[in-house]
């Protein structure tokens, strides 16, 4: 058994491997995935199912109280419940939910041993910055003339900073109706 403190979870192999339930005697549902997590005085075993709802119980033993009487009144049998919001679960259950990972690789282990394929991740190639064609040579002159283009904005940009503030000043000292005859003047 594994050796959690309250609120730790991990991945309750054993279980995830089985096509069968705890009785032995049963199919499990494929879309359980099996967890262990930490209670304050016991471990607690957690079956995450997003279709159906999650359940807890003691490792072995009885139904978690939490689960079953402490959040029932407020949000309902645990098959009405919405699976995605961890406050309507116990604490042992939110924990599991809370690790993302050992969820993932509960199922992957419970696709497996129900015979399925796992999800394949295809990555296709990255597409090349500049055409495979150009040399190096040609690559560094449109880096260079891209270069220049943004220094020649950045010069542009600091010139216009530089007349705006020199206009706000102007207008502070002088006033805006001054400011524009001055510049009508011009």
């Amino acid at each position: 058994m594994a050796d959690l403190r309250n609120g730790e979870t991990c991945v309750d192999v054993t279980r995830n491997e089985s096509v069968k339930g705890d009785a032995g005697t049963r199919k499990r549902s494929a879309n359980s995935a099996y967890l262990l997590a930490g209670g304050s005085s016991d471990i607690y075993s957690v079956t995450v199912n997003f279709e159906t709802g999650h359940f807890c119980k003691v490792d072995g033993g009885e139904p978690c109280k939490g689960n079953l009487y402490g959040k029932k009144g407020k949000y309902g049998a645990i098959n009405v419940r919405d699976t995605n919001e961890p406050q309507a679960w116990c604490k042992h259950v939110q924990a599991a939910l809370a690790n993302a990972e050992q969820i993932a690789e509960a199922q992957e282990i419970t696709a497996q041993a129900f015979g399925k394929k796992t999800a394949t991740v295809v990555v296709k190639p990255a597409v090349p910055a500049f055409p495979e064609t150009s040399s190096a040579a040609d690559r560094l002159r449109e880096l260079e003339a891209e270069k220049a283009a943004l220094v020649a904005e950045i010069a542009v940009e600091e010139k216009s900073l530089e007349l705006r503030d020199a206009i706000h000043d102007l207008v502070r000292d002088h006033g805006q109706a001054a400011v524009e005859a001055a510049v009508k003047v011009a």
